[in-house]
C-alpha cells in the first residue's frame, strides 16, 4: 500500500474527528461518556433485572459482583462497536464523499483506512477503559496482553475486510445502506456481548459459533479477565476468515471503484 494514500487517510482521520466532535461541550470526552453510560444501562438490565452472569461468576448481588459483570460487558460492547460502526458507517461512505470522488483523482483506499483508523482510536481508549475495569474487577493483574493484541490484530484485519466488501457493494446496490442498521441491531443480540457463547441455549449458541465476531468479543474478555489465551485451532480459523474477508473485499473494491464517480 503506497505511502501517499496512508498520509492521506491519517489527514482524513484528524479532519473527521475534529469535525465529528467540534462545537459539543465534552468533545472527545464523548469517546468515553456513551459506552460506559450504555454498558451502564445493559449492566443494570441485564444483571439486575435478569439475573445474567458470565460463566464462573457469582451469584451474589453485591456490588462488586455488578462491577466485574459490567466491566466484562463493556469490554465486549467496545469491540463490537466497533465492527458495527465501521460497518454502518462504510455502507454510505462513498456516498458521504461523493463530491470528493466524482471531482479529485486521489486513492479512495484512503477513504475506507481513515474509517479505520478513527475507529481504531475510538477501539484504543475504549480498551484503555477496560484494562482499568478489569484490574479493578478482578483486584488484580490477571491481563493477558499477548493474547490481548493478537484478538485485536484479528479484528482489525475482519472489520478492514467488512469496510472493503460493504464499501464497494453499498455503491451498486443502495438498499445496503438502510438495511445495515437493522443488521447491526440483529448482531447485538446474537453475538457474545451481554453473555458467553458458553451459556448460549440451543440454535443461539450455533449461531454465536459461527458469527465471526464472536472469536473478537470472546477473546478480548478471556485476556482482560481470565488471562487466557486464543486455542490455537480457533485462532488459526479466526485468522484464515479475517484474511480472506480481507483479501477477497480489497479485490471486489479495486474491481468496483472504477465505476464510483459514475454511480453516486
Amino acid at each position: 500500500m503506497h505511502l501517499e494514500t496512508i498520509a492521506l487517510a491519517k489527514a482524513l482521520t484528524r479532519k473527521e474527528l475534529l469535525v465529528r466532535y467540534r462545537g459539543s461541550l465534552l468533545g472527545f470526552g464523548w469517546m468515553l461518556v456513551l459506552p460506559i453510560v450504555m454498558a451502564s444501562l445493559y449492566t443494570a438490565v441485564f444483571w439486575g433485572v435478569f439475573n445474567a452472569r458470565w460463566p464462573g461468576g457469582s451469584i451474589a448481588t453485591d456490588s462488586h459482583s455488578a462491577i466485574r459483570f459490567g466491566a466484562q460487558l463493556f469490554s465486549g460492547l467496545i469491540v463490537f462497536n466497533f465492527f458495527v460502526d465501521l460497518m454502518v458507517r462504510s455502507s454510505r461512505l462513498i456516498a458521504e464523499h461523493a463530491t470528493l470522488v466524482k471531482r479529485v483523482r486521489f486513492p479512495q483506499m484512503s477513504l475506507v483506512l481513515a474509517m479505520l483508523f478513527s475507529g481504531l482510536i475510538t477501539l484504543g481508549i475504549g480498551m484503555v477503559i477496560s484494562l482499568l475495569g478489569a484490574v479493578i474487577a478482578t483486584e488484580g493483574w490477571q491481563v493477558n496482553l499477548l493474547a490481548l493484541v493478537l484478538v485485536l490484530t484479528q479484528a482489525t484485519i475482519l472489520a478492514l475486510g467488512f469496510g472493503l466488501w460493504i464499501c464497494a457493494l453499498s455503491v451498486y446496490l443502495r438498499d445496503i445502506q438502510h438495511v445495515m442498521p437493522a443488521v447491526a441491531t440483529g448482531l447485538l443480540f446474537l453475538s457474545p456481548v451481554f453473555y458467553s457463547g458458553q451459556t448460549a441455549p440451543g440454535f443461539l449458541a450455533v449461531v454465536i459459533a459461527y458469527n465471526p465476531l464472536s472469536f473478537s468479543i470472546e477473546g478480548v474478555r478471556q485476556a482482560l479477565f481470565y488471562a487466557d489465551f486464543p486455542h490455537g485451532q480457533p485462532t488459526v480459523i479466526a485468522f484464515v476468515v479475517g484474511l480472506a474477508v480481507l483479501v477477497s473485499g480489497y479485490a471486489v473494491f479495486q474491481r468496483l471503484k472504477p465505476g464510483f464517480s459514475d454511480l453516486i
